[in-house]
């Protein structure tokens, strides 16, 4: 059973949320799940982000487990490389399990408190009737249907704004219209859900480099990006990350690029936390062997410049340094108050109907 409520959202002068008629929204633990009024299967869409975020949580387990080992694995040499990053990436995946407020709610109440009441993730499904704006950081007021249908098997995207911070994670319809198995339909068998049938990318030991497992037309790594459950991991590290920093976030999606970004690079980039968190999930133990220059932590560079969308030969050099600010440890906390563990039986303030098997209890 989902927590429903249903509500008009004002319309706004900064363009942060901006929409005609009626809201459903839908509760599962800290999180909030959007929907347009006249979205006649809001109910299937809702009962699939909430499995998808249940089996996010699960997978998330053991990468909280290996952040927390003293001794570096060979997921985390491969996508983050540098132990020091580890207690700011403890927090983020932590606070992605949790539920974690984004941005505080203030007094008066942003505009979007109307969605999201504790200040965490809101996940909003948008289709064509959809008047959702938001002005983004390059100042231009962006439709989210239309940014959606911009390019194409769009699936889901961050509203960031540095004019007005919001929680707004956008759904498109793409996320929902495409194959069960994935978002495309030459991919190997996933469960309903959209869960990969496998983590674990394989290696060509001859190259040193991730193989290629669909056609030439995808990037290395495709075969694990477009699934929807590492889409939403992808999305809630950009939301949370941007929160944290400030800086937007990139999307380096050939994981032999991915591979060779420098620690902060690699903090920056979405699919990197998806690639080690399903490595870790996988419990897979095939890595290219990455050379790290004698008496230094960083590996070869990548500049986010050297991405083009036709995504070039991923052995192409990749020798120049990302412009990127530097992130601290203490950039990111972890949300006091929250319990990430569920309540003991028998507690009734935790409603186990309203909550992933997860349930958040204060």
């Amino acid at each position: 059973m989902f927590t429903k409520v249903l509500l008009a959202v004002k319309q706004v002068k900064d363009h942060i949320l901006a929409k005609r008629g009626g809201t459903r929204l839908y509760q599962q633990g800290q999180y909030m799940l959007a929907f347009e009024s006249q979205d006649t299967t809001h109910l299937e869409k809702a009962e699939l982000l909430r499995k998808l975020l249940d089996n996010l949580y699960q997978n998330l387990q053991p990468v909280l487990v290996d952040l927390k080992s003293p001794a570096e694995s060979s997921a985390y040499s491969t996508f983050f490389h540098d132990m020091a990053n580890a207690p700011f990436l403890t927090a983020l995946f932590t606070n992605i399990t949790a539920g974690a407020v984004v941005y505080p709610i203030t007094d008066p109440p942003q505009d979007w408190a109307i969605l999201s009441p504790t200040g965490a993730p809101v996940f909003w499904s948008v289709t064509s009737d959809s008047n959702l704006v938001f002005t983004a950081i390059d100042g231009q007021v962006v439709d989210a249907y239309t940014r959606c249908n911009s390019t194409y098997a769009m699936t889901a995207f961050t509203a960031e704004s540095n004019k007005n911070p919001n929680p707004i994670i956008v759904i498109c319809p793409y996320f929902y219209n495409a194959p069960a198995t994935s978002v495309f339909g030459d991919l190997p068998p996933a469960s309903v859900d959209g869960e990969p049938a496998s983590n674990c990318l394989e290696t060509n030991k001859d190259t040193n480099r991730f193989k290629r497992k669909v056609n030439r037309q995808s990037f290395v790594g495709f075969e694990l990006t477009v699934y929807r459950m590492w889409i939403l991991l992808e999305e809630l590290a950009h939301k949370y990350y941007y929160a944290a920093t400030g800086v937007d976030g990139q999307d380096v999606y050939n994981v032999n690029k991915a591979s060779r970004l420098s620690s902060q690079g690699a903090l920056a980039n979405g699919p990197s936390y998806c690639y080690y968190a399903a490595s870790v999930a996988g419990n897979c133990k095939s890595f290219p062997q990455l050379h790290r220059r004698k008496n230094e932590v960083e590996l070869l560079e990548v500049d986010v410049a050297d991405f083009p969308a036709s995504e070039p030969e991923d052995n192409d050099p990749a020798d120049a340094t990302i412009s990127m600010g530097t992130v601290s440890v203490s950039d990111l906390k972890i949300t006091p108050g929250i319990t990430v563990m569920g309540a003991p039986a028998g507690d009734e303030k935790c409603d186990p109907g309203t909550c992933f098997s997860y349930c958040i209890c204060a």
